[in-house]
This record gives structure tokens, sequence and C-alpha cells, in this order.
């Protein structure tokens, strides 16, 4: 849905709070960890949600109430393998 109306969602026009120092070595760990698992060559999906964002939406404040993590909707799937058996 796409919204036209200037005054929604005004927050990201307002400039942001300066970080603290302590969020700043935050991030600064997580960037060094990043580029540590990059220079190793291609990282995967599920790496970088691990090493990169679950401690950052943990810094932001994204995990507690109101907001909840959701990943995708949970598949299950069964394979029948089916072995022929050679008379001779």
């Amino acid at each position: 849905m796409l919204v036209t109306d200037a005054t929604f969602f005004t927050e990201w026009k307002e400039p942001l709070s300066p970080l603290s120092d302590i969020e700043r070595a935050r991030l600064d760990h997580l960037k060094q960890r990043y580029l540590y698992y990059a220079d190793s060559g291609a990282i995967t999906e599920g790496t970088v949600d691990l090493i990169l964002l679950s401690p950052l939406l943990e810094t932001l404040g994204f995990i507690d109430p109101p907001y909840q993590v959701r990943r995708e909707k949970y598949v299950r799937l069964e394979l029948k393998m089916v072995i022929p058996c050679w008379m001779g």
C-alpha cells in the first residue's frame, strides 16, 4: 500500500540523536566482526544473521516489546527414497 500523506511517519525526516560512546563502540565491534568474516570469503545469510543482524537488533532494542522477531513460516518436507530391487 502506497502512503502519500506527508504527515505519515515523519520520524525519518527528523535529525537523529547522536550515538553514545557505548553505542559507537558496539557498532565498531560489529563492523570489525563483519570484516573479519568477510575477509575469509563469502558469508552466508545465516552467518550474517548470527554475527551481525541479531546483535544489531538487540543493540537497537528491536527484540524487546513492543517488537517481535518473526522468521519465515516453518516448512516440513518429507522425502521418500525408492530403492529398486533387481532380481537376477
